[in-house]
């Protein structure tokens, strides 16, 4: 193995290190201001061996001390042009700032015109919450690509050993991550283009060391990001990170964690494309959607997409067979009606809501309260109710069905509505799955009669 290693000389500035009394752990700090004043020290630029065919030519800045070593580290077996990762090792109890102007890499095989990026990140100890700088993109040209990074300078902290990370991607906009089970990784690390972060937990992972990751949101306007056409999406799409492991394959397990940050997207769901499946998030914030084990591979890029699932509504429609639950220009709902006849109850369900399985068909779950009931007249799906709400004998098909209340007299009636546990997968508990429930008080007034009761729509 060749490390390269800084160490102490008497000559003109080349490479640079700066030391600080003390320092944080994330990538990208700025040391605190206490640094002391030492002879400039220099390396001439120096050429590292990465290993199988892999080599690497750095240019920093000065430097002020010699206990920081370039180790080659692993592809995890993947081929070329994975680059092994390159870890910066501080053996000092001080933290340092690198300055690195350039640096090129030798490949085994041809890169000509492809786009590589390069990222720092701590590797040990390993952090509780992992995040990655962006240090820079270049594309390559013959069997080699040079850097001139737009971020030169990063801090390593001290008895640390941090990685460089140079992975092919099809965006700038993608940061390179490391495998790190048991810490909470920023798939959005390095990226200010979506409204929200987004980040995962998982107590295992196998396979390449490292992957990239590049976040996007789902519309440009009202066009449909072209890496979401042919995915079953739960809910209305917000933004999507993907996870991009290069020429391997990594096993993410399990349970899996996802968390998304405040301020999120209400109600929220998350998807993994491919093989798709959907997954419910919890209601706060930071919202957590959970998944089992999955596997992103070099011939399947996995999309994690963040959405929007529209609330489980109920409503009393002022004029009957009119869409009050409607998303857009809903029609005009009512809380107090009169005791003397029936009332018509809508309820809706996001038609996309159905996680792990695609569209929500499943049955509603319905109870009721006070001085009312659910009508027992028949009702024979005849088409009087909004268009595509189900009133077939009052079953509550979801996603959108209509059912007949009778008052029996005065005062508070309510109604609450349930999606079926059936057709909900909650990996957060699999064995008692949690639907999202609603419930509706109408204000029942005026005297029982003998009028008629409404017709049965």
């Amino acid at each position: 193995m060749t490390v390269l290693r800084v160490w102490r000389m008497a000559a003109a500035v080349l490479f640079s290190l700066s030391l600080a009394a003390c320092g944080g752990g994330q990538p990208g700090t700025s040391v605190p201001a206490q640094q002391r004043s030492l002879s400039p020290l220099s390396v001439a630029p120096a050429d590292i061996d990465l290993g199988g065919g892999y080599s690497g030519h750095f240019t920093l800045g000065h430097v002020f001390a010699h206990d920081i070593d370039f180790e080659p580290g692993t592809t995890g077996g993947a081929p070329c042009p994975s680059v092994p990762v390159i870890n910066i090792v501080n053996h000092s109890a001080n933290a340092f700032v690198v300055d690195l102007q350039s640096f090129s890499i030798t490949f085994p095989c041809s890169v000509d015109k492809k786009l590589f990026g390069v990222s720092f990140f701590p590797l040990i100890p390993q952090p509780a919450i992992v995040r990655s700088l962006k240090l820079g993109d270049a594309t390559g040209a013959g069997n080699s690509v040079t850097f001139a990074p737009k971020t030169t300078s990063f801090t390593v902290p001290p008895k640390s050993t941090s990685g460089l990370a140079i992975l092919t991607e099809t965006s700038t906009s993608e940061v390179g991550l490391p495998v790190a089970p048991g810490s909470t990784s920023v798939l959005t690390s390095s990226n200010s283009n979506v409204p929200t972060d987004l980040s995962f937990f998982y107590p295992s992972g196998s396979g390449a060391p490292v992957y990239g990751s590049s976040c996007f949101n789902a519309f440009n306007g009202n066009v449909l990001n072209p890496a979401l056409h042919g995915v079953v999406l739960a809910g209305t799409p917000s933004f999507f990170c993907s996870i991009d492991p290069g020429n391997g394959s990594i096993t993410f397990g399990n349970l899996v964690k996802f968390e998304i940050g405040s301020p999120k997207p209400d109600a929220s769901v998350l998807g993994l494309d491919g093989n798709p499946l959907n997954f419910a998030c919890t209601a706060l914030a930071p919202a957590v959607c959970n998944t089992p084990t999955f596997t992103v591979s070099s011939t399947q890029f996995r999309n994690v997409v963040v959405g929007n699932a529209a609330d489980l509504r109920l409503c009393v429609p002022v004029t009957e067979n009119q869409d009050c639950n409607a998303l857009t220009n809903p029609a005009a709902s009512r809380t107090t009606v009169s005791a003397g006849s029936d009332f018509q109850l809508l309820v809706a369900d996001d038609p996309t809501y159905r996680p792990n399985y695609g569209v929500w068909s499943g049955y509603f779950v319905k109870s009721i309260s006070g001085p009312c009931r659910f009508s027992t007249s028949p009702d024979n799906n005849n088409g009087d109710a909004p268009p595509g709400y189900d009133d077939n004998n009052q079953v509550g098909k979801g996603p959108f069905s209509e059912f007949d209340i009778t008052p029996t007299g005065t005062g508070t009636c309510t109604i609450k509505m349930s999606e079926g546990p059936g057709y909900i997968t909650d990996y957060s508990d699999p064995l008692h799955p949690k639907p999202r429930s609603t419930s509706l008080a109408i204000t029942i007034s005026g005297s029982i009669g003998t009028s008629a009761s409404r017709s049965s729509n």
